[in-house]
C-alpha cells in the first residue's frame, strides 16, 4: 500500500496568516486570569514518592486518568456528530470570523473524522480489530452532513463522504481517497474568512509573542534545569501552583515540556496541560498547548504504533472546549488576530492519524518533534525557534 503523506491541509493558509505589528508589546493579548489550582497534583506527587520509597503499590495512571485509559484502549470509530458545535448566537454576527465559526469547524471536523474512520481500512489485515470494511462504511454513513448548515458546503461534504465510501470498494483507494480529501479541503478554504494581510509579518509576530510569553518564566525554568533530577517534578509543580496568573502557568508549561530534561515527566506534563485546557481560560498559545497535550498523551498512554488505539474522541473534546474559549475571547476582543489564529488552528488541524509524516508509527512522534523541538536537539546552543512556528 502506498503511504498516505497526510498533512494539515485544511485551512493551512488560514492558521498561519494574519498580521500584527511587531514593534509593540503583546500585553493586550493576555487576559491575566486567575491561575489554576494544582495543589492536588502536588499532593499526589508527594504521595507517589512516599509510596515508592516504602515499596508500596501506587497506581499513578489510575489516579491521574481514572478510567479514561481503559475506556479508550481499543480501536474506536466515530459514529455520530457529537464533535460538532452549534453557534446560533453568531449566525448574524458582524464579525466575519464568528459568523463563519460554526460552518468552518463542523466542515473541518466532518472531514477529519470521516478520514480517521477510513484509514482504519489500511490496518484491518494486521488483526488489530474485529471490525471489517462493512463496519467502517456504516460508521462513515452515520456521520451526518446535517451538522453543516450551508447548503453548498453540505453538498460538498456529501460528495466527499460518498466518494470515500466508493474508495473503500476500489483497489485504488489510497491514492484516490487523498485526492478526494484535498478537493473537499480546498472547498472549505474557499469559504473561510481571510483575516490576514501579510503572512510573513504574522509569522514574525507570532514568534515574538510566543517568545514574550515564555520569557516570563525563563528564570524559573533555568532553575528547574539546575535542580537535581529526582527533585525536578516537585519543583515544577510547586512553581506552577505558585504562579500569579493563568498566562504565567501556560508560559511555564511551554518551557517545561520543550526540554530534554522533562522527557521522563510526561505523565505530569499531560496532567498539567489537561488541567489548563479544561479551565475555560484563554491564552494565545492555547492551540499549541492542546497539540502538546495530545501528542504526549498518545505517547504516554496509548503508544506510537499505527495499530495503537488513537482516542481522537477524547482529544477532540478538549479541542472543542478550546475552540469555544477562543470564540468567547473574540466577542470582547474582535481585533485579536492571535485568538483568530488559535481558533483556526484548533478547528482546521487534522486528527491524530495512523499515516502521515512518520516513516514508522502514528503521527504522535512527528507532532512531538515539531512542537517540542528542544527535546530532539543535539545542539547545546539555543534551539531553532522557527521549528515550532505554525
Amino acid at each position: 500500500m502506498k503511504k498516505l503523506m497526510f498533512c494539515v491541509v485544511i485551512c493551512a493558509t488560514v492558521f498561519t496568516a494574519c498580521s500584527k505589528p511587531a514593534d509593540k508589546g503583546y500585553q493586550e493579548y493576555f487576559e491575566e486570569e486567575e491561575p489554576v489550582d494544582f495543589s492536588d497534583l502536588l499532593t499526589l506527587h508527594r504521595e507517589a514518592e512516599e509510596a515508592g520509597k516504602a515499596g508500596q503499590d501506587f497506581d499513578l495512571t489510575e489516579k491521574l486518568l481514572g478510567n479514561q485509559r481503559e475506556e479508550n484502549d481499543r480501536i474506536l470509530l466515530v459514529n455520530d456528530t457529537s464533535f460538532a458545535v452549534y453557534l446560533p448566537q453568531y449566525k448574524n454576527s458582524a464579525h466575519p470570523f464568528l459568523a463563519q465559526a460554526e460552518e468552518f469547524y463542523n466542515a473541518c471536523q466532518f472531514a477529519v473524522n470521516v478520514w480517521s474512520n477510513f484509514e482504519i481500512c489500511f490496518r484491518l489485515s494486521s488483526g488489530i480489530t474485529d471490525l471489517n470494511e462493512e463496519d467502517i462504511c456504516d460508521s462513515i454513513k452515520s456521520i451526518s452532513t446535517a451538522c453543516i448548515r450551508n447548503p453548498e458546503m453540505r453538498q460538498a461534504a456529501q460528495v466527499f463522504q460518498d466518494s470515500i465510501l466508493l474508495a473503500i470498494q476500489s483497489s485504488e483507494e489510497d491514492g484516490m481517497s487523498y485526492d478526494i480529501f484535498q478537493v473537499f479541503s480546498r472547498k472549505i478554504e474557499s469559504h473561510v474568512y481571510r483575516f490576514y494581510t501579510n503572512h510573513e509579518a504574522f509569522v514574525d509576530s507570532l514568534r515574538t509573542m510566543t517568545q514574550e510569553l515564555t520569557s516570563v518564566t525563563k528564570d524559573d525554568f533555568l532553575e528547574y534545569q539546575k535542580t537535581d533530577e529526582e527533585k525536578r517534578t516537585e519543583f515544577m509543580l510547586e512553581r506552577l501552583n505558585g504562579c500569579s496568573s493563568f498566562d504565567e502557568q501556560c508560559s511555564l508549561l511551554l518551557n517545561w515540556a520543550n526540554c530534554p530534561e522533562s522527557m521522563s515527566e510526561d505523565e505530569w506534563i499531560v496532567a498539567v496541560a489537561g488541567r489548563l485546557l479544561s479551565a475555560g481560560k484563554y491564552n494565545p498559545c492555547l492551540d499549541r498547548i492542546w497539540m502538546i497535550w495530545r501528542c504526549l498523551f498518545q505517547c504516554q498512554y496509548f503508544g506510537l504504533s499505527r495499530d495503537s488505539s488513537i482516542p481522537n474522541n477524547l482529544y477532540n473534546e478538549k479541542r472543542k472546549d478550546c475552540y469555544l474559549v477562543c470564540l468567547k475571547r473574540l466577542e470582547t476582543h474582535p481585533e485579536d488576530v492571535f485568538a483568530m489564529n488559535s481558533a483556526a488552528f484548533l478547528g482546521g488541524t487534522v486528527n491524530l492519524n495512523r499515516f502521515g509524516m512518520s516513516e514508522f508509527g502514528n503521527e504522535a512522534i512527528a507532532e512531538q518533534s515539531y512542537f517540542l523541538p528542544e527535546r530532539f536537539s543535539t545542539d547545546e546552543a539555543d534551539g531553532d525557534e522557527d521549528a515550532a512556528v505554525y
